[in-house]
């Protein structure tokens, strides 16, 4: 087997999941993300309270395993103690009843959601707080300019796993048509608050599914690590969070505060809030094919865009595209 060197843009569960497979089959792999570390919207999010170090799953908030595949990979890291079951009970809130979600085995990562995402990227070379400008190729293969001013060295191919408004940016002037591809995708924005109340509140959920008037679509409690303290993550909705993409975090998380107090019926205030903008945060329209791979120009395109908005299907793209790879007759 003739070994590639293969650079990776974007180290979300989609791209790491790629990287594994291909360092799995021998390949030399580089993966880049301009985030400060590993996993995307899989993230866990920390803020200081006094004497406390709290622990936010501020991005998704658990992930389901039905492929045998994924689900084989999922029992490794529960054995192996990187995620465990999500422990909430789920509930849906209408205007009119509440009731619980129908069950099925969720996970979380153990010490946050990010927990999946370091063990996805142990042993990877990994470059975070690393944006990839642009990528550029000639004769002898591919560089990639990167946002600290510097450029890589050579790799026979690259991967794009970001989400899809920036693969297009990136694909465009290399590859039109794979750009075409990731412009008929969408993505949703997503306002994420995070509220701490210094004593637990009472309330008859753990977490919900929220379809009522309200701004908000999804509310849980986390632990937090957080000792006596309440801690909370709430969800805008799509079209909340489209209308008010623009406004401050402050602004948001006292607006998505007082609807989590409404939805809660409490009267106590919270000790602290803050916010987080997930820009590119629910796919809403995919393109229905797991990867896309040239193998002329030696580029992959992967990401939960391509299937759905799920972490498992996220897995599912990349691992697909990284056998791909590596079962492709190098150029």
């Amino acid at each position: 087997m003739v070994i590639r060197r293969i650079a990776v843009v974007g180290a979300g569960i989609a791209g790491l999941a790629c990287a594994s497979r291909l360092v799995a089959s021998g390949h030399q792999v580089s993966v880049y993300d301009k985030g400060r570390g590993v996993g995307g919207r899989a993230a866990t999010r920390h803020m200081r309270v006094g004497a406390s170090d709290l622990r936010f799953d501020h991005g998704a908030q658990y992930f389901t395993a039905r492929d045998p595949d994924f689900r084989s990979l999922v029992g490794r890291l529960v054995s192996a103690g990187a995620i465990e079951i999500y422990p909430n009970t789920v509930t849906n809130i209408t205007d009119t009843e509440r009731s619980p979600l129908p069950d099925e085995p969720r996970f979380v990562g153990t010490a946050g959601m990010n927990g999946m995402a370091k063990a996805l990227a142990d042993g990877l070379d990994v470059e975070s707080s690393c944006q990839v400008m642009n990528c550029i190729r000639d004769a002898g293969g591919w560089t990639l300019a990167l946002s600290t001013g510097a450029r890589t060295g050579l790799f026979d191919n690259v991967v794009i796993a970001v989400p899809a408004e920036q693969s297009a940016e990136l694909l465009l002037p290399i590859a039109p048509s794979l750009a075409q591809e990731a412009m008929a995708a969408r993505t949703s924005p997503c306002w994420a608050a995070m509220l701490v109340f210094s004593a637990p509140i009472q309330v008859n959920f753990e977490a919900a599914r929220v379809r009522d008037s309200s701004p908000l679509a999804w509310v849980a409690q986390t632990n937090g690590n957080g000792g006596d303290y309440s801690c909370w993550v709430l969800h805008a909705t799509t079209d909340w969070s489209r209308e008010n993409i623009d406004q401050s975090a402050e602004w948001v998380a006292d607006e998505l505060g007082k609807a989590f107090l409404r939805l809660a019926g409490i009267g106590m205030q919270p000790l602290q809030m803050s916010a987080h903008r997930w820009r590119y945060a629910q796919v809403e329209v995919s393109v229905g094919t797991p990867f896309a791979w040239d193998a002329d120009l030696g580029i992959g395109v992967c990401g939960d865009w391509r299937l759905g908005p799920r972490i498992e299907l996220a897995w599912q793209s990349g691992d697909a595209l990284g056998s791909a790879i590596s079962q492709t007759n190098p150029l």
